[in-house]
């Protein structure tokens, strides 16, 4: 994070303020603050496609469903099938969206001011946080896998409840 709060992966802003002595370690921080502001905007965005997701399965199930259950009242393997994966979808969306903790994308300023305290220089810091972030986005992309399986799941049902509504309406404009 910069001084101001923002998570722009392109300010060279040292940590505390004073340039590192090896201008290296300014690229490594850099790129180690960059590799945790790309995690975040993947989890912003998986977020959102989840929303979407519900959203979709949603209308599938309204515009075919709502048809379906118009026209019959025994609906038949088709809408058991449909409403199955409609759950599916929504489970899936909930595993996306559902507030978690145990993410790491900010250094906890208690954290730098102990080793403020504890007498180290600035390039130690930067080695510090450097090490810090890459840690974190080892651990948060485990966990981001993880989201984008959901993801596929529940686009995949999603698919399978198009297929099941429709065959549903088929067999009801047949009889």
């Amino acid at each position: 994070m910069n001084n101001d709060g923002s998570t722009s992966a392109e300010s060279t802003t040292p940590p505390v303020g004073q340039p590192a002595s090896d201008p290296r370690l300014i690229v490594a921080y850099d790129e180690a603050l960059r590799v945790l502001t790309l995690q975040i905007n993947t989890l912003d965005s998986l977020r959102t496609r989840a929303t979407l997701l519900t959203a979709g399965a949603a209308l599938v199930t309204s515009l075919f469903g709502g048809f379906a259950l118009q026209r019959h009242q025994d609906l038949g393997w088709w809408a058991a099938v449909g409403m199955v994966a409609l759950a599916v979808v929504l489970v899936s969306a909930l595993a996306i969206v559902a507030p978690r903790r145990g993410w790491d994308f900010v250094v906890q300023p208690g954290v730098l001011l102990q080793a403020i305290d504890d007498g180290r220089d600035v390039d130690a810091l930067y080695r510090t946080l450097i090490q810090d972030f890459g840690a974190w986005a080892r651990a948060n992309q485990f966990k981001i896998r993880r989201l984008q399986w959901w993801l596929v799941v529940g686009m995949v049902f999603m698919f399978v409840e198009l297929l099941a509504w429709v065959g549903q309406f088929w067999t009801l404009t047949r009889a």
